[in-house]
């Protein structure tokens, strides 16, 4: 399992800190941001900040001494009271992500395990690679990754991590189950703050998200145009960040695994320019391996993104002006396999269904 290359778009920012202290350390993720974390004082921790439609989040990665051949990489973020999961969702979303990996696995069947967590509940399984099994150590190279999802339920936050080792039985990573469940976030998400409204500017109406027999309808109050998802297991996401903003949407389909967000807009908002345009202007037709197509009346950009070991960050634009709506949607999956993971979100894509009522 290739160690993970750097997590951070361009928008990201990037600090090293050594942790000096073996006893309840703190790593500052902002000045009113936090991760309390018992390490040992000779690893070592990088962070990292994401900014995301949906707000903030932080990336943490602890760093063992090389002869320990661990490596544990943490995510961290608010979660909306009002969206926060069971155990047995949660339970039942690792054991769904633990089955897509197990194409290349040792193990045949994904055996969730708990991990008692203070003041919430955590879930982990471990997966063996079957190409490294009796082969020596290689740099940055392990033979295990162990995932692991938390739920803080006294503070609204989330972790979700990942454990590189090579024996997942060994007494190093018994110490890093331990430091991750003792570990507690406490984060301050700052509030975006609306667009300003001027004079001359279309006015801006908030999106409307409803269930119907065939899915998800999405769209703007008054506007003509709707977008609908056809899909029973597509659910709407609600938290801090632009969500609640207005034409602001995010949503996710948990059998399959996509995020789908995006804007609903007054089409005059679009201007005169193209999305080819905005993608440029985004940095976004810089990412790894770009596709610029059509796939009806959306104009689309799909490309790939940094992400967890073994797993690859699938992402697309989908931009379409009609009528008097502009939708601007931003849809991601994660897979072992690239190609599949763009083929399933061109068709999920594929499957919507935008319609215009008549004037």
């Amino acid at each position: 399992m290739k160690k993970a290359k750097s997590l951070l778009v361009a928008m990201c920012t990037l600090a090293s800190v050594v942790v000096s202290a073996a006893n309840a350390a703190t790593i500052r993720l902002e000045p009113a941001s936090k991760l309390e974390i018992d390490i040992p004082d000779s690893w070592k921790s990088e962070i990292a900040r994401e900014n995301l439609d949906s707000g903030i989040a932080y990336r943490v990665e602890l760093s063992a001494p090389e002869e320990q051949r661990i490596s544990v990489k943490i995510r961290v973020g608010h979660f909306a009271k009002s969206r926060a999961p069971s155990p047995e969702q949660a339970r039942q979303k690792l054991q769904r992500n633990g089955e897509r990996e197990l194409g290349q696995a040792v193990e045949k069947q994904v055996v969730i395990k708990d991990l008692e967590v203070k003041n919430g509940f955590g879930f982990f399984y471990t997966i063996t690679d079957a190409s490294l099994v009796g082969k020596p150590p290689k740099p940055d190279d392990y033979k295990t990754i162990t995932r692991l999802m938390i739920y803080y339920g006294d503070n609204d936050s989330s972790a979700i991590v990942a454990i590189l080792a090579d024996d997942a039985n060994g007494p190093a990573f018994q110490q890093t189950l331990k430091v991750l469940a003792g570990m507690k976030p406490s984060l301050v998400v700052p509030q975006t703050a609306g667009e300003e409204q001027t004079s001359d500017s279309p006015p801006r109406t908030k999106i409307e998200l409803k269930k119907s027999g065939k899915g998800m309808v999405i769209g703007r109050s008054g506007s003509r145009t709707q977008l609908l998802i056809p899909s029973a297991d597509f659910a709407e996401q609600r938290g801090a960040g632009n969500r609640g903003r207005p034409g602001y949407f995010m949503g996710g389909d948990d059998r399959i695994g996509i995020i789908v967000s995006g804007w609903f807009e007054p089409a005059a908002k679009f201007g005169d320019g193209t999305a080819r345009k905005m993608w440029e202007s985004e940095g976004i037709t810089k990412a790894p391996n770009v596709e610029v197509t059509k796939i009806g009346d959306w104009d689309v950009i799909a490309y790939e993104m940094p992400s967890i070991p073994r797993l690859c960050s699938s992402e697309l634009r989908a931009n379409l002006v009609t009528a008097d709506t502009w939708i601007d949607l931003h849809m991601s999956l994660h897979n072992e396999s690239c190609s599949e993971a763009r083929k399933q979100l061109l068709a999920y894509l594929k499957a919507m269904l935008v319609t215009v009522a008549p004037e």
